[in-house]
């Protein structure tokens, strides 16, 4: 599994537990309201326009009472990947805010050369998840995110995610 999705596990992870209610206030950032958007399960998102799709064996959900439900998604190649995170008792019908109580970000492997490393970028400045349903084994939902890196080392320092959606198995 891609390494540099690590740090965003464990941003994904250490979100706090809220309680299950969820958050219903109405989030702005144009149409992103209406939730009337679908994907491509497992997970896919628009990244800065350009289609992120998630591959089937490297996209699950982990849950901890402690600190929530964390959605994970890599690409087919490993190269990248995205997370997203929210209360550890969601219910069909909650949206919830970011960066909190839910949150998402990316992480891209930068191959070679003297910006070699990882780009990682996380939701600072808004966004939310809404979750479509729930059963003891699958989780499904929609999300968007304003993106920020947070170390101001990646380029472009700021990403948009638009139209996210995930169906993944719960592990």
């Amino acid at each position: 599994m891609l390494l540099s999705i690590l740090p965003i596990l464990l941003l994904s992870i250490g979100c706090k537990k809220s309680g299950g209610s969820g958050t219903t206030t109405t989030t702005t950032s144009g149409d992103t309201t209406k939730w009337d958007w679908t994907g491509t399960p497992p997970l896919s998102v628009i990244i800065n326009g350009t289609l992120f799709q998630a591959a089937l064996t490297n996209s699950f959900a982990i849950s901890n009472p402690l600190t929530g439900f964390s959605v994970l998604g890599n690409s087919a190649t490993s190269d990248s990947g995205v997370s997203v995170s929210f209360t550890s008792t969601p219910s069909a019908g909650s949206v919830y805010s970011m960066p909190s109580p839910a949150n998402a970000g990316y992480t891209i492997e930068i191959p070679g050369g003297p910006s070699s490393g990882n780009g990682q970028w996380e939701a600072l400045s808004g966004g939310a998840v809404k979750i479509l349903s729930k059963t003891d084994s699958t989780i499904e939902g929609l999300f968007y995110a304003s993106l920020k890196d947070p170390t101001n080392m990646s380029t472009p320092a700021t990403l948009t995610m638009t139209k996210g959606y995930f169906k993944v198995k719960i592990k």
